[in-house]
C-alpha cells in the first residue's frame, strides 16, 4: 500500500512530529490524516499537509522494530534517547543494525 507523511505546516517548533500513514490514494489519505494524533492536537486541518512517501510503500505490515528500522534508513531520526548517528554515516550494515538494535532497546525501554 501507498504510504503518505502526515505534516502540520503551522508551527514546527511545537509540531516537530510526522506520521506516516497508508491509503491507496490521495482523497483517502487526506480522510486517514484527520484520523492522526498530530491532527487531534494541532486543532485545525488548514495548515495539515499529507504527501507521498514512496521510502515507506508496503511496510504497514512490519514489526514495530522493522517499520522504525526502515525509517531510520529512509533518514528519519529521534531525538530522545542517546543519540543515533545517521544511517547513511555508516559504511558497514551489519555495523548500523547492530547499532540500531542497541538503540531501539534503550529508547524503547526508557519510553515505556
Amino acid at each position: 500500500m501507498k504510504a503518505w507523511i502526515v505534516e502540520n505546516t503551522r508551527d514546527y517548533d511545537y509540531f516537530d512530529w510526522n506520521e506516516i500513514i497508508f491509503a491507496d490514494n490521495y482523497k483517502q489519505a487526506k480522510k486517514l490524516a484527520l484520523q492522526t494524533e498530530l491532527y487531534e492536537t494541532s486543532e485545525d486541518f488548514v495548515h495539515m499537509r499529507v504527501r507521498r512517501y514512496p521510502d515507506m510503500d508496503n511496510t504497514e505490515n512490519l514489526t514495530h522494530k522493522e517499520f522504525e528500522y526502515k525509517l531510520w534508513q529512509s533518514g528519519w531520526m529521534w531525538g530522545d534517547a542517546y543519540q543515533l548517528v545517521p544511517y547513511d554515516e555508516y559504511d558497514d550494515e551489519n555495523k548500523a543494525r547492530k547499532d540500531f538494535l542497541k538503540w531501539y532497546s534503550v529508547f524503547y525501554k526508557e519510553s515505556k
